[in-house]
């Protein structure tokens, strides 16, 4: 009787989230072009599947317009769980379809590319759905590019172009490519071997003091876990170093299956990176203000912090919570970068 009850507020509550958005996309339509516009969408064009920029501040700027897209769109998603327990908000994951990051679905739909946000969510989400997705090494989610925002920039090859150049993504670091060599990426998509005389590549620093770091598990309690994600990561020349934490929230269904859905969720990066040294030679606290970030219905959050050096073994940490509520304890993980 229960879930026949629930069964009829879930496909209530799919009439209200349509009539909701409707109502928000004529409030947000002013806001949005305002934002579109910022993007400056006319600078961006597409080469070979690759999305090109005319520097590194495009990127940047581009990055931060859609993530502000993005918190605005899943803040007016927030009334539609306020007041539920962990138990119903599982049950309207199991009787709804809620798209969390429709702004960034927008953005590759205006352009027809396939970014690697696209393709990871795919095959994260076929995996989760035939296997019982225990072992954290199968995730298709692990990924060295870490921030979500920038894997929507990305084509499924890890492939970028800023000014004059082309940038390839690697676990070790990123390969540049000159805009007359466009052959040699595209070789580079068909080959094992990324050591070709393309371009250059710019390593991490060999040895204790170093970037291109990452973490990550799974901390699970019965039928409810969360993923922990920690990392030191260098994106392409003149965009930056950042430490990124992320926390994402998973529940069992009775099908065995683990799925992702919208319960508290809390993340917060912190430690230590190199001084003025750069050689680890000393240490600097990277967040002294202890920030954080907290959303109280959100399937994953990310704490993302500019840093200027690299970092040692141990020295970067997090602190991951989710599925907090007045029915569950919640879960508790910190996690140490170490890769020793």
């Amino acid at each position: 009787m229960k879930k026949l009850v629930f069964g009829l507020i879930a496909t209530i509550m799919i009439v209200i989230v349509g009539i909701f958005l409707s109502c928000e996309k004529k409030d947000n339509e002013k806001d949005n072009l305002v934002l579109k516009n910022r993007i400056n969408y006319g600078l961006i064009t597409v080469d070979n599947g690759i999305l090109c920029f005319e520097n590194p501040e495009h990127v940047q700027q581009t990055m931060n317009i859609l993530e502000e897209q993005l918190n605005q769109y899943q803040q007016s998603l927030e009334p539609l769980f306020e007041g539920l327990s962990d138990d119903e908000l599982v049950e309207l994951a199991e009787n709804t379809t809620i798209v969390f990051e429709q702004p960034l679905l927008d953005f590759e739909a205006l352009y027809n590319y396939n970014s690697l946000r696209k393709v990871l969510s795919e095959a994260e989400e076929e995996w989760l759905s035939h296997t019982e997705g225990e072992d954290i090494n199968e995730d298709p989610d692990n990924h060295f590019i870490l921030d979500d925002i920038f894997r929507v920039l990305l084509n499924e090859y890890v492939e970028i172009k800023i000014g004059n150049t082309y940038y390839k993504g690697t676990e070790e670091g990123w390969l540049e490519i000159p805009a007359s060599n466009i052959v040699g990426l595209l070789r580079l998509r068909t080959t094992d071997s990324l050591s070709l005389n393309a371009g250059n590549q710019n390593q991490p620093m060999a040895g204790d003091c170093s970037s291109m770091k990452i973490k990550w598990g799974y901390q699970a309690n019965g039928q409810r876990r969360i993923k922990w994600v920690i990392g030191h990561v260098t994106f392409p020349t003149s965009i930056g170093r950042y430490v990124i934490a992320k926390t994402k929230n998973y529940y069992k269904n009775n099908r065995n299956r683990w799925r992702k859905y919208a319960t508290y969720c809390y993340v917060k990066a912190y430690g230590h990176i190199s001084g003025q040294d750069g050689n680890c030679e000393t240490q600097f606290d990277f967040n002294p203000n202890n920030n954080y970030v907290l959303k109280p219905t959100a399937r994953k959050v990310r704490h993302k912090i500019l840093v200027s050096t690299k970092t040692k073994s141990g020295w970067v940490k997090g602190y991951h919570k989710g599925i907090s509520s007045t029915s569950h304890a919640g879960i508790v993980y910190n996690s140490t970068l170490d890769w020793y």
